[in-house]
């Protein structure tokens, strides 16, 4: 009775009362159709994601690997490990972040690979003859290798580089968290989802944008070059060396993840370099360009 009169008194004030036990139960019903392993918690945290996907894909299975999960849809086999790599997933496949088309074959420069996600996305068109992916963090970079090989149909498709670009060859640290893997780079702790305390430094070699690129795209002159950067603060080092040496006049379709510094500057070479675009924002010094010609 007294539990009762204490229920009604907290909803009349505007406390919400959820029974957790009863709503994971859901939650577990739920995952159990497309989940085949017993590591559940993980899942139900981030469920409204999952849900998304297996929405997207009806075919959705979700087994356990290692420390982590494979996720099967369409024609894929994903090792994900972390909340995090859940979301990416969601943003790439699901929305659709860099959906795009074009009649013309079409190569892509991957820079900040993370753990293979949007080389993959890429590789799977018709028109992209090849991806070249850059992701410097070791450990990173070995999920993306993984996941590369968990998708042989599209391997062929796809070279990936365990070096970062910026505006010199250079070797540093980063600040390196395994649960928020997407969030490691030269913005460090400035993410908010960075936990100083959980995190170890972890060399990294840096290559010069302009002398990679160049070297890279000489042989595919005639193709459609597609630009995507979301490499956690080093966009704005890059761009500005790309345009210094006339190497990103040369693409016809740029994404830019950008952070914490906003996009004036971006929006300005844009503009030197002929590119309209349009600018998603996230919030006042973070969000994502699409710029083309």
């Amino acid at each position: 009775m007294i539990k009762k009169k204490l229920y009604n008194l907290l909803k009349k004030i505007g406390f919400s009362i959820e029974n957790t036990a009863k709503r994971d139960k859901l939650l577990f019903n739920e995952l159990s159709k497309i989940y085949h392993g017993d590591n559940y918690r993980m899942l139900i945290r981030c469920f409204p994601l999952v849900k998304d996907i297996s929405s997207s894909f009806p075919e959705l299975v979700i087994v356990d690997e290692g420390s982590g999960f494979i996720i099967e849809f369409d024609q894929f086999r994903l090792y994900i490990e972390t909340i995090e790599e859940i979301i990416i997933l969601n943003e790439v496949f699901v929305r659709g972040d860099y959906q795009f088309y074009n009649p013309n074959v079409s190569v892509v420069i991957d820079v900040g690979g993370n753990i293979g996600l949007s080389a993959i996305y890429f590789a799977k068109s018709d028109f992209i003859e090849k991806v070249f992916s850059f992701e410097p963090v070791i450990p990173t970079y070995l999920q993306a290798r993984k996941n590369l090989e968990l998708n042989p149909q599209l391997i062929n498709k796809i070279e990936f580089f365990n070096v970062g670009l910026s505006n010199k060859d250079e070797e540093c640290v980063f600040m390196f968290n395994p649960n928020v893997k997407g969030n490691t780079g030269v913005r460090g702790e400035k993410s908010k989802s960075f936990k100083l305390e959980k995190s170890t430094g972890v060399k990294v070699q840096l290559k010069n944008a302009s002398a990679t690129i160049s070297e890279i795209i000489k042989d595919y002159s005639t193709k459609n070059l597609v630009l995507k950067m979301d490499c956690e603060g080093a966009e704005y080092k890059i761009i500005e060396n790309l345009d210094k040496s006339g190497i990103l006049s040369k693409f016809s379709l740029i994404f830019i993840e950008y952070h914490d510094l906003g996009s004036v500057q971006l929006e300005s070479i844009l503009k030197s370099n002929s590119f309209y675009y349009l600018n998603r924002r996230f919030n006042s010094s973070t969000g994502l360009i699409y710029a083309y010609k």
